[in-house]
């Protein structure tokens, strides 16, 4: 069963923002309490096996036209990370204890894990709703996703 690929004849696949946040924050904050942030991961990161994104450089443009957000990616060292703007989850939300975003971070990580074919630990260290100017996500290797032998 693929749940990205149908289109509704009349209504198309975009829903809308409000939606996604009942969704998210109503649904598994409710629902999960203070598990929501690794419910919310796991979504990401189950949507980001499903999708086909070959490559970082490619991460962008897919974000954009799932109107996920604006991705930056950079590396400090061994750490690859990205930066979301106008995060699906966060932006225009403000005053957030915590950040918030782990679908966005799941998300990533899974394209991160399938490109690099290495496993992955992603933190979430700067979000929107926390006053700051973009989401940032640190995602690190622990080590291959693949063993050998």
């Amino acid at each position: 069963m693929s749940i990205i690929r149908g289109i509704r004849p009349r209504l198309g696949r975009d829903t809308s923002l409000w939606m996604f946040r009942v969704a998210c924050f109503q649904g598994l904050m409710q629902s999960h309490g203070k598990d929501y942030g690794a419910w919310s991961m796991l979504a990401g990161r189950k949507l980001g096996q499903l999708m086909q994104i070959p490559d970082y450089a490619s991460i962008d443009k897919a974000f954009r036209a799932m109107k996920l957000g604006r991705v930056k990616y950079t590396e400090e060292g061994s750490t690859a990370v990205f930066e979301v703007e106008e995060c699906l989850v966060c932006d225009g939300i403000m005053g957030i204890d915590e950040p918030c975003c782990g679908f966005v971070g799941g998300l990533l990580g899974s394209v991160v894990q399938r490109v690099t074919d290495r496993d992955v630990v992603i933190r979430e260290t700067q979000c929107i709703g926390r006053h700051h100017s973009a989401c940032r996500f640190e995602i690190s290797f622990t080590r291959s996703a693949v063993s050998e032998g």
